[in-house]
C-alpha cells in the first residue's frame, strides 16, 4: 500500500512539475508571438492590391432588440453571431448548470446562438445527454438558438467538437482518429458537424494530436471547421505541428475543406459571453439554416464582436466566403464590416495568404497609435462603430491553380484578430 501511494505521489509531482514548466514556456511563447505580430512590416505584391474604404451601412432590426447591418451585396443573407464550444456542470469541471449557461447566453446582447458541448469522458451518459437536449429546447426563442453537442475528448487523438447528433460517442479505449471516423461514417451520424478543437493546446499529445489531420474523404462533408481562435493565442499566431504553417493551413493542405471557428471554450457560466465570436451567414436564425451555413463553410472567426460579410467575385458571379470557385485570371474579394465603438479595436493591418503563405500585407495604422479612426454612424443604441470595406484584387500568377485556397487575416489594435473562411479553388480536395 505504501509503495502504491508513493507511486501516485511521484506521478502527481511529475505532472505538477511538467505543468509548471509548460505553462512558463507557453506564457513566454505567447508573449513572443504577440510581439512579432505587432511588429509585422508592410509587404507589397505586384499582383495583389489591398484597399480599405471607410463606409457607412444601413441597419435593420431582426426580432426584439436584434440590431443588424444590411450589407448591400449579402444576397438577402444575415450575419448571426454565436459560440459553439462551452461547458456546464455536465462536464464535471464546468461551473454553472446548463440552465445558467443558456440563460446567460440568451441575455447577451449579441449572441444569437450558443452551444454547450460537454466532455464525454466519465461524466456524460445517455441520461445527461438526453437531459441536455431537453434543456436546450426549453431555451429556444425567436431571437435565440440554443445548441447541444459534445466534445469528443480523446487523451491521445485530440478533442473534437461534435454537433447535430442524437447520440454521443465515448472516447474511452480509442487510440486514433480512426475510431471517431468510423463512428461518423454510420448512417445515424449522416448530419453530424465536427470541428477540430484547440489544436496544439495540450502539449502532452502534440506528437499524436488528430494524427496531424489524418484525411478521410468519406467524412469530408462532416468535418467542417477548425478552431483558429481560443483564449490561448497559439491557435491563431503559433506555428502548427510541422513548425512552418498555421494549424488551419496544415489541416487544409491535408485535404480538409474547413471553416475557421472561434472558441471561448468557457468552463464557467460567469465568463459567458466572453469576446470571441463565430459569425455565420444564413437566411434565418434556425437550427436548419445555421447548420446548413456551417456545412457550406459560410463563417468567419473573430476575437471580438463584429458584423462582417465577405465574398469573392469571379467575373459577374459572386461567391460567399467558404465557397469553391472556378479558376480565373482575376479575382476580387470584397469584405464589409462594422465594429461596435465600445470594442475599441480598430484595424491595424490586413494580410493575404495563398496556399498558407503570406503574399501581401497592408498596414492601416501603427500599433502604437491609440487614436482610432471611427466613422460617425448613428445606430439604435447610439453607438458609432468603425465600419468600412476591404477590397482585395488578385491577378495571375497569384491565383492558385486547382487545388488551392486564398484567405485573409485582419489584425486589430489591441490584438484583435479575425479570419473569414477561405475561398477554395475547385475542385479543391488535395488528397
Amino acid at each position: 500500500m505504501k509503495k502504491f501511494i508513493l507511486v501516485i505521489l511521484i506521478i502527481l509531482a511529475s505532472v505538477a512539475t511538467a505543468s509548471y514548466y509548460y505553462r512558463s514556456e507557453r506564457i513566454s511563447e505567447n508573449k513572443r508571438l504577440i510581439k512579432e505580430a505587432t511588429q509585422t512590416k508592410e509587404l507589397r505584391s505586384a499582383n495583389i492590391e489591398i484597399n480599405y474604404f471607410p463606409l457607412m451601412f444601413k441597419t435593420k432590426v431582426l426580432g426584439k432588440n436584434q440590431q443588424r447591418v444590411s450589407f448591400e451585396h449579402s444576397q438577402g443573407l444575415n450575419v448571426y453571431l454565436g459560440q459553439l464550444h462551452a461547458h456546464s456542470t455536465f462536464s464535471f469541471e464546468g461551473k454553472g448548470t446548463p440552465e445558467q449557461n443558456y440563460d446567460k447566453a440568451r441575455k447577451s446582447k449579441d449572441l444569437d446562438f450558443f452551444a454547450l458541448t460537454e466532455h464525454e469522458y466519465v461524466w456524460l451518459d445517455n441520461g445527461k445527454y438526453e437531459k441536455l437536449k431537453q434543456i436546450s429546447a426549453e431555451f429556444q426563442s425567436e431571437n435565440f438558438l440554443p445548441i447541444h453537442g459534445f466534445e469528443y475528448s480523446n487523451l491521445i487523438a485530440g478533442h473534437y467538437v461534435v454537433l447535430n447528433t442524437n447520440t454521443f460517442k465515448s472516447s474511452w479505449g480509442d487510440l486514433s482518429p480512426d475510431d471517431l471516423y468510423s463512428w461518423l461514417k454510420k448512417p445515424e451520424q449522416k448530419d453530424a458537424l465536427v470541428i477540430f478543437a484547440h489544436p496544439g493546446f495540450h502539449f502532452y499529445r502534440k506528437p499524436f494530436e488528430f494524427s496531424h489531420f489524418k484525411f478521410d474523404k468519406d467524412i469530408v462533408d462532416k468535418i467542417i471547421g477548425i478552431e483558429t481562435h481560443h483564449w490561448d493565442p497559439i491557435t491563431f499566431l503559433g506555428p502548427g505541428y510541422g513548425g512552418k504553417l498555421l494549424f488551419i493551413d496544415e489541416a487544409v493542405q491535408s485535404g480538409w475543406w474547413l471553416a475557421p471557428i472561434s472558441s471561448n471554450d468557457s468552463h464557467d457560466y460567469r465568463n459567458v459571453p466572453g469576446k470571441s465570436r463565430i459569425g455565420v451567414v444564413a437566411e434565418e436564425l434556425s437550427q436548419k439554416a445555421i447548420f446548413s451555413a456551417l456545412k457550406k463553410r459560410m463563417t468567419f472567426a473573430s476575437s471580438f464582436p463584429i458584423q462582417l460579410f465577405a465574398s469573392a467575385l469571379v467575373g459577374d458571379q459572386q461567391y460567399p466566403m467558404g465557397s469553391q470557385i472556378p479558376t480565373s485570371e482575376t479575382l476580387k474579394i470584397i469584405c464589409d464590416f462594422v465594429i461596435p465603438e465600445e470594442e475599441k479595436v480598430g484595424l491595424e493591418r490586413i494580410e493575404v495568404l495563398i496556399n498558407g503563405k503570406v503574399k501581401a500585407i497592408k498596414k492601416l495604422r501603427t500599433i502604437s497609435n491609440a487614436d482610432l479612426t471611427a466613422v460617425p454612424q448613428s445606430t439604435a443604441s447610439g453607438t458609432r462603430p468603425e465600419s468600412g470595406r476591404i477590397v482585395i484584387d488578385i491577378n495571375k500568377p497569384n491565383i492558385p491553380s486547382s487545388p488551392g485556397y486564398i484567405y485573409f487575416r485582419i489584425f486589430g489594435y489591441k490584438a484583435g484578430k479575425l479570419i473569414p473562411s477561405p475561398i477554395y479553388v475547385a475542385p479543391f480536395y488535395l488528397k
